[in-house]
């Protein structure tokens, strides 16, 4: 799996608009949900590696 997660810096500005305040609390929302999905598959691929070890290990017995 290949994921491609974006994280911008942005200098501080005080003529900065309200659109620019909503652009980065998408983004960082976008981030946060791609941060949780990889979290949730890199659980998922490691519970499988867990369970064909342990049927590895039942058929050596």
């Amino acid at each position: 799996m290949c994921a491609l997660i974006s994280i911008r810096f942005k200098l501080f500005s005080p003529t900065s608009t309200i659109n620019g305040c909503l652009e980065d609390q998408l983004g960082s929302k976008r981030n946060s949900y791609y941060l949780s999905l990889i979290s949730h598959l890199t659980f998922l691929n490691a519970a499988r590696e867990v369970d064909r070890i342990q049927n590895n290990n039942t058929k050596d017995q």
